[in-house]
């Protein structure tokens, strides 16, 4: 199992557990809370008293988890970091949200498994559902309560690119996964409540990002098409990062259902 490293500033030293406590030998104390999650967020991690996703955008995600829409993602992932992983090896996973992914994967893997996010709400309907693996909140875009190259498979799914802090929890003969919004992901969808769709192809981005911590393997695409109704449509607008606007909102209302595109890109490194 592995041990966590206070956040407090200038501290760093491993955490221990005293029943509902993590404890370091600097004082310095943690709760762990009562579905196993503890916050080790600090002051200086965060932009507002209440960081991250909120609940409603949390569970709409959740909800459209379970209608199957994230399962090929899944699926590509597992195959992406199976080899990479034995039973007693590690994986994380960097903004992982409620948590459904991770479980999966963990489910087909068997391994250790930790999920960080900077959302308080995500965490805990996290730890809810899935109280055999590790969670934390905390900022992925800061340096994370992990020893240096404690896992053998880090993964980013819409999450934090923090490439530097991917690098020092990389193992070596480790991978990484990148997975962000392909350039058609919910293309018809946007195109009726904003008028345009994104188009931007953020896994170009991503490997200039990186590719001065981390070797670019290869670049998957993960793509199909559902005929969703007003419910599904609904839970994807609200999943989006920071929901849309009342006028966009207004525009949804006409529409009952939609053939929707849902598209990622899995970008995948070694490390150097």
């Amino acid at each position: 199992m592995i041990a966590l490293s206070c956040p407090v500033r200038g501290c760093g030293q491993p955490l221990a557990r005293e029943e509902r406590t993590l404890r370091c030998k600097a004082g310095h104390a943690h709760d762990v809370s009562k579905h196993g999650h503890v916050n080790l967020l600090q002051p200086q991690d965060k932009r507002s008293t209440d960081p991250g996703d909120r609940k409603d955008a949390v569970l709409a995600r959740r909800r459209t988890a379970e209608r199957g829409l994230t399962r090929d993602l899944i699926r590509r992932l597992g195959d992406v970091v199976a080899p990479h992983l034995d039973p007693e090896d590690a994986l994380v996973d960097v903004g992982a949200g409620d948590g459904f992914i991770l479980d999966a994967l963990q489910t087909r893997l068997g391994c250790e498994a930790w999920g960080v996010d900077l959302s308080r709400e995500a965490v805990e309907l996290a730890a809810r559902s899935y109280p055999r693996l590790g969670w934390i909140v905390a900022n992925g875009d800061r340096r994370l309560p992990f020893p240096d190259g404690a896992f053998k498979a880090v993964l980013s799914v819409t999450g934090p690119k923090n490439a530097a802090e991917y690098a020092r929890l990389l193992a070596p003969g480790g991978v990484l996964a990148v997975a962000v919004s392909g350039p058609d992901d919910q293309a018809e969808l946007l195109e009726r409540v904003l008028g345009s769709a994104r188009r931007d192809e953020r896994d170009r981005r991503i490997r200039e990002l990186f590719e001065g911590h981390f070797t670019w393997r290869e670049t998957l695409e993960v793509t199909g098409g559902y005929e969703l109704g007003r419910d599904a449509l609904r839970d994807l607008l609200d999943g989006a990062y920071r929901g849309v606007r009342h006028a966009a909102r207004q525009r949804f209302e006409g529409i009952e259902s939609l053939r929707v595109t849902l598209s990622h890109r899995i970008v995948v490194f070694e490390p150097r």
